[in-house]
């Protein structure tokens, strides 16, 4: 019999192979939650010596460089301190960078301005750059000589690697152009910039041309800006594959804000109607406002759409322009699409539908916050039976032949018994005729409604089927 051995407290660490410890490693840098990810990193190396050789010797491990940023009052700080940025710097030996600025609601207690410096003087060397504008917007309005030390740190290089740019604050863009505008001017690889978090403001748009945000090469922009300035970066984004609008307005649509705009490269198209920040529903008088919001479709022809989101409700929705819309991209072959489902009414949705023939996934969940909603715009009876009507003859379903997954918000659907026995009915004739081996998906969104309610009641017939088979997800 073989005599009991304890392994030495180190033999995993010495057995793994390097380049075995040199891909975990990979997988926790590239999943750090941390802000300051070179901390994270540096603690790592603190295990033991064998660590710290390979973490040191791995210069992909150090191309996170993250700065915290506070101002407040005639304080300006900065962390981690530049001694670790520069050791951060030096280890990554060269390699593409993900840099970012971020804000904390925190107020320093003393000026160090030393490790943006340093941020600046390494930012062309970035290939995703994520900027806190309103820090950028702080320094230009209380500390105008620093905002020159900032600038004048850049580096003349041209950023090489630059593939995408985040500007988290849209409202404050304008300071972040002031900044930090070289460090995206002349960038021959950007081609997805988000302006996030606020409206960017009219003037901030025109500046953004003039500062060189290249639009004419992107591939991809999230923005969200006011109505009157959306065709305006459309006419400057011919190449555009991906776009998310999430667009504001005070009046609605007017004409003169119009233009027609052809996106032949146009895939991916968001557009989601926002209120503004001190916007409030109830108080919004919609006889004074202009053409509702959805209009905007009637003046973009993408034919080679395949995924679709809208989101326009009550005096911003406008059924007639979603045909328009389809017609003018030449009935584009759209396989997934999402509708808020506060959009439009049961028949406006079925009428949607019936012009996407080739859609394969379906998602109608609410993406704002609702202060009231009459019971006839919940999802009911009447939505769920035109979508489980059979053509006998083709051999296929009327509306949506080819669909396979259902998204839906518990809390976008009606809660009449009549009306969910309506939505177990289709779901069990799309799941009973579907064929190959993708079988129709359902699921449920916002289901913390279901604590609410204490009861199941309503689900007991989807769940029914779960037990034979039926792909369901609720959560």
């Amino acid at each position: 019999m073989l005599k009991n051995s304890s392994l030495p407290a180190n033999w995993l660490i010495r057995t793994v192979p390097t380049d075995v410890w040199r891909h975990i490693f990979g997988i926790f840098h590239r999943e750090f939650t941390s802000s300051i990810a070179a901390l994270d990193i540096i603690c790592t190396t603190h295990v033991c010596s064998r660590w710290r050789s390979i973490i040191n010797g791995a210069p992909e491990l150090w191309t996170k460089v993250d700065v915290e940023a506070r101002c407040y009052r005639e304080f300006c700080w900065a962390g981690p301190n530049v001694e670790c940025l520069a050791l951060v710097l030096s280890r990554s030996q060269g390699l593409p960078l993900t840099m970012s600025l971020v804000t904390a609601n925190r107020s320093p207690e003393r000026s160090d301005l030393e490790p943006i410096k340093a941020f600046m003087r390494a930012i062309n060397r970035a290939k995703t750059l994520s900027i806190a504008t309103s820090f950028a917007y702080s320094v230009r309005l209380l500390h105008p000589l620093a905002l020159m030390e900032l600038r004048d740190g850049l580096k003349p290089e041209p950023p090489l690697f630059l593939e995408e740019l985040v500007l988290d604050g849209g409202i404050w863009i304008d300071g972040a152009i002031t900044l930090l505008s070289d460090a995206w001017k002349d960038a021959p690889a950007l081609k997805s910039v988000s302006i996030k978090d606020g409206p960017c403001l009219g003037e901030s748009i025109y500046d953004a041309k003039s500062a060189y945000l290249p639009l004419h090469q992107l591939a991809v922009l999230w923005i969200e800006l006011h109505i009157e300035d959306l065709f305006k970066i459309l006419s400057s984004t011919p190449r555009l594959v991906t776009g998310v609008f999430h667009i504001t307005a005070w009046n609605g649509l007017h004409q003169t804000h119009t233009q027609f705009v052809r996106l032949d490269f146009l895939r991916d198209l968001t557009a989601h109607a926002v209120l503004e920040e001190d916007e409030v529903e109830s108080e919004i008088n919609y006889a004074d406002r202009n053409e509702p919001e959805m209009r905007i479709l009637e003046f973009i022809s993408s034919p080679s759409l395949v995924k679709l989101s809208l989101c326009f409700w009550r005096h911003m929705w406008c059924l007639a322009s979603f045909p328009k819309f389809i017609d003018i991209s030449s009935s584009p072959r759209i396989e997934e699409f999402h509708l808020d489902a506060t959009s439009g009414s049961q028949e406006d949705k079925i009428e949607c539908l019936k012009r996407l023939p080739f859609l394969r996934k379906l998602d109608m969940t609410i993406d704002h916050y609702v202060e009231e909603w009459r019971e006839e715009r919940y999802i009911g009876e009447v939505f769920w039976a035109a979508l489980q009507e059979w053509d006998a003859e083709a051999e296929e379903f009327i509306v949506c032949p080819y669909l396979e997954k259902i998204t839906v918000g518990y809390n976008a659907v009606s809660t009449s018994r009549v009306a969910w026995t309506a939505f177990a009915h289709m779901a069990k004739e799309r799941w009973r005729r579907s064929t190959g081996s993708q079988k129709f998906e359902l699921i449920i969104t916002d289901a913390y409604e279901l604590e609410e309610d204490g009861e199941l009641s309503n689900l007991s017939p989807l769940l029914y089927l779960e037990k034979y088979g039926f792909n369901l997800t609720i959560y």
